[in-house]
């Protein structure tokens, strides 16, 4: 809880805490106060006949005092709820984003989305409701108590009697229901879960007919969901019937022994009055505090999931040296094999080869082969477990890590597009002109469909570009890459639904207008990297041949099975 403190509370906000807790200190004061009056007005104006409209008044002022108060303390509550959501998301946003791949493999995708909806709408709770309640809570019980004592000790002994039986039972059931809500913040991860790989995924589960498969399967994790959560309400609702049947019970007994006391003129039929009011204040922080476990238990587990976030090692190591031009890549004898996978296994296995500047350097194989994975070591997604990679002959971990990104433009397999225009989907944010868009558009060969739609760039393209083929997407994500006008261009698959002609366009414009540019084209298609200065050919985690196409053809047996293959296929 301290250092999640750290991470969201300022002075600032630690000061308005404090103010709205002053706030709620003055309200209590003047709701406390009103049974005392009302007592008085009881016992020497009521009893005797003599009716005093001025203390009618005088109460009518007191709970109007109430009014701005509250309205105060309600609105500090709620700017501070609101603003530790808002830092919380920042600090949890900036502290993912810096981790490599490993932590985001491991941590899984639909356990930080519910960290930052659930988990953090239940510390706002916490912070907007729950601690000052807490506060409030005990406040009443300290002060009421007080005066249930003042105006008659001897029956108030009756009241104080239960309450350690009631605190045993709060105790004893929040321990129990902090188990209940771990498993229910797993269970919504995994229904999390299903419910992106659905959305993501509609259209090929419409395709092969599978809807009422992923019915099923929703419905059994929801079901899991359901029941742990069913759960949880029966045992609080055990909690909070059995307050309120407290309190009824409190109530018999104070009137039964108070009513006695009034006959026997020990006590005043006004001091009963307000010993009943003070009673009904010390029972219903009891109540409040029963609601709350349920908040602080769910609030609890929420600070270790957002806490294993904010206090995971940073696994990533950024380099110092600035990076002004690209010369040479050099992997050196690098292997991968992934720790966070149950089983180890090596992806990339003892693998060398050089990337010049200027060239235009093919990478084939069959899927899984590795190809992918080394373009993402080149730009540190992943660091390899074995061997070096050099960048102008230095440790490529040496270089800070934006500089050398900024030399790169990388077009990966999956082509994400963003709900929004064309002309945003190229920015990207980045703040780039309409005569800068325009042209990479022109390079990209992306131009001649962009200029054909309604409002051209400014179209919205819809979600995940659903008004778009194939081909137009990769065009418009290779556009985006080209526009940090990058010395390194990696094309990961990125072509594969663009047609020869098209391509071999597309390869020429880059190369015009991109001078002493360095292409790495990972394609499955021999045709697309024939003319390249260097092919690489992988296969299972090996590089097994490098060379041109025509040495390829001559020297390498899976490269000459690939072309004899795609030969056949097209002839």
């Amino acid at each position: 809880m301290k250092e999640l403190i750290k991470h969201i509370i300022s002075k600032k906000l630690l000061f308005l805490e404090i103010v709205a807790i002053i706030f709620t200190v003055i309200t209590n004061g003047f709701v406390l106060i009103i049974p005392y009056f009302i007592s008085v007005m009881i016992d020497h104006y009521l009893a005797t006949g003599d009716i005093d409209y001025g203390s009618f008044l005088y109460i009518l002022i007191t709970i109007t005092a109430i009014l701005p108060f509250d309205f105060a303390k309600e609105y500090l509550l709620e700017y501070i709820a609101e603003k530790i959501g808002y830092k919380l998301k920042n600090s949890l946003v900036s502290k993912i984003v810096i981790q490599g791949f490993e932590y985001i493999y491991q941590t899984k995708s639909e356990k930080i989305f519910t960290i930052l909806t659930n988990d953090i709408d239940s510390i706002k709770r916490l912070f907007s409701l729950g601690i000052v309640s807490i506060f409030n809570a005990f406040a009443i019980l300290l002060v009421s108590s007080y005066m249930i004592i003042r105006v008659n000790a001897s029956l108030g002994v009756y009241i104080f009697l239960s309450v350690p039986v009631v605190l045993f039972i709060l105790v004893s059931v929040f321990s129990q229901a902090r188990k209940s809500f771990r498993i229910s913040r797993k269970l919504l991860d995994g229904l999390n879960k299903i419910i992106d790989e659905n959305i993501k995924g509609t259209m090929l589960i419409k395709v092969l007919v599978a809807s009422r498969a992923e019915i099923r399967k929703f419905t059994s994790k929801n079901i899991e969901n359901y029941q742990i959560g069913s759960r949880i309400i029966f045992v609080f609702s055990i909690i909070m019937s059995f307050l309120t049947l407290f309190t009824g019970y409190v109530s018999v007994l104070v009137m039964w022994k108070g009513g006695l006391e009034v006959i026997k003129e020990s006590m005043t039929l006004g001091e009963l009055t307000a010993f009943i009011s003070y009673v009904t204040m010390f029972t219903t922080p009891l109540i409040t505090i029963g609601f709350l476990t349920s908040s602080f238990g769910n609030a609890g587990i929420s600070i270790e999931r957002i806490m294993s976030i904010l206090q995971a090692e940073n696994t990533f190591e950024n380099g110092t040296l600035n990076l002004k031009k690209f010369h040479k890549f050099e992997f050196r004898n690098v292997s991968f094999a992934p720790e966070y996978e149950s089983k180890e296994r090596t992806l990339l296995q003892d693998t060398s080869f050089t990337i010049d500047r200027g060239d235009k350097v093919g990478i084939i194989g069959v899927t899984g082969s590795g190809k992918s994975l080394c373009m993402k070591l080149l730009i540190r997604f992943l660091d390899p477990t074995d061997g070096i990679i050099y960048l102008n002959d230095r440790d490529l971990k040496a270089y800070d890590i934006v500089q050398l990104r900024e030399k790169i433009g990388y077009v990966p397999q999956e082509n994400f597009i963003f709900n929004g225009t064309v002309r945003e989907n190229i920015d990207l944010g980045r703040g780039f002109s309409d005569e800068e868009i325009e042209k990479v558009a022109n390079i990209a060969q992306a131009a001649e469909f962009i200029e054909k739609i309604d409002k051209k760039y400014d179209s919205n393209i819809g979600e995940r570009g659903s008004t778009l083929s194939g081909g137009q997407k990769q065009r418009i994500c290779i556009a985006r890459a080209l526009l940090n006008n990058p010395e390194i261009l990696i094309l990961d698959d990125s072509t594969s639904k663009l047609d020869i002609n098209t391509e071999k366009k597309l390869i020429e414009a880059i190369r015009a207008n991109f001078k002493e540019i360095t292409i790495v084209l990972i394609s499955q298609k021999i045709v697309s990297i024939k003319d390249s200065d260097k092919i690489l050919v992988f296969d299972q985690g090996r590089l097994i041949d490098q060379g041109t196409h025509d040495y390829l053809i001559k020297k390498s047996y899976i490269y000459n099975q690939i072309e004899l293959s795609q030969n056949n296929y097209t002839g």
